[in-house]
Formats: structure tokens, sequence, C-alpha cells
């Protein structure tokens, strides 16, 4: 098992942990509250542990069994919400659009413009899951001028990844009463540091101190 990759940004830690949100999850079953993510090559995938009672959502998550060890212990229970479109957004562009040769050249190319130019894409190739549920939305790009470049579009395309997470935090925090205190994240988006900075910079919260 390798070690884990971290970003940082304003104090606040991200680390990448090992493949499977299961495997991501019982790494991390001392803590009540633990936010994980996986980001897959198809879509994104998180997991809230709220303990060992269930938490029935009613902002547009799942209520499932994080893990049961058996043994007449207590399974523990997470919230899920999923995107359906994260790194396959990427594969979008490569094989779609023509715009790179390799999947991990994305961040690459989003780095050559400072910001989206305006730019927003809401990648609902197959509707909008958690914690929308729009079955039948279909992917649009908003804001495209004479001066949109490819790279706006690749970093768009990073960003609806983690706005679409976002909103799934946003349902989290509201159905357990807690604030997000850690974010982990493991999966191929994850070398992105573009998506893993906009993911940060989206999740956590100004601390007083």
């Amino acid at each position: 098992m390798t070690s884990p990759r971290r970003w940082s940004v304003n104090k606040a830690s991200l680390p990448a942990l090992p493949k499977t949100h299961t495997v991501c999850t019982t790494s991390n079953s001392p803590f009540l509250f633990d936010i994980l993510t996986h980001l897959t090559g198809t879509g994104c995938f998180l997991l809230y542990n709220v303990g060992e009672k269930p938490t029935i959502s009613t902002h547009g998550l799942l209520a499932t069994v994080a893990y049961d060890f058996g043994r007449n212990r207590k399974p523990v229970y997470a919230l899920e919400g999923s995107v359906a479109v994260a790194g396959s957004g990427v594969k979008f562009l490569m094989n779609n659009m023509g715009f790179i040769a390799h999947a991990e050249k994305v961040s690459e190319l989003a780095s050559t413009v400072d910001d989206n130019g305006g730019l927003v894409f809401v990648t609902a190739f197959s509707g909008l899951f958690a914690p929308y549920w729009i079955d039948d939305a279909k992917g649009t790009i908003f804001g495209i001028t004479q001066h949109t470049q490819r790279g706006h579009i690749a970093r768009a395309t990073l960003e609806a990844t983690c706005f679409q997470t976002k909103a799934i935090l946003d349902a989290m925090e509201k159905d357990s009463g807690h604030a997000l205190s850690d974010l982990a994240v493991d999966g191929g988006m994850s070398n992105s540091n573009i998506c893993m900075q906009v993911s940060l910079k989206g999740a956590m919260r100004p601390r007083n101190t």
C-alpha cells in the first residue's frame, strides 16, 4: 500500500487514500463523522460515515451500510451520494473532442488558462445523480465566446465534478448536522492538482481561531 498523497490549501489537507470507497471507509472507521470520496474513471462516489445508526436523507442522498465486520458487532452506516460523470468527462474530451491524447494531460491543458473564462460545463451525459436525481438532464456548456479556448473547456470539465461534489457535501452536512472536517480522495482524478484544489476550496469552511 502506497503512502497517501496530500494537497494543502489554506492549512486544510486533502489526502489521497487507497482505491475503492470501501477500503477508504474501513481504513477511517475510528472516526465517526468522516467524508470519503472515490473518484473513478467513470463517476464519483461519496460516503459519509454516520456511525451505528442510519440517517435517512431528506436532501437527496442514500442511506447505506458502510461496513459490517459481523461477529456480533454492529454495522456502521453512511450517507452516500454519486456523480454520474467524473473521469468519463475527461475521456469525452479525449475520445470525442480530440483535445488530448492521454487522460493525464487534461490538467496540463487546463493550466494553459488562468480560469474557466466564464465557462460552465454541466456534464449530464447520463442525467444528474445525487442530490438532484434528474434522469433526463442533458449535458450543457454555458458561456462560450469567441475567446473560449480548449483550456477553458478542460478546466470547466474538471470543475464540473468539483461543483457536483460540493452539492453532495452540502446535502451531507444538512442531513448529518455536522460540518465537514476531512475529505479523503482516491482514483485517477485525484492526480489533478487543479481538481483537488477546487474541491478543497469548495469543501472546507473558514475556521475562526
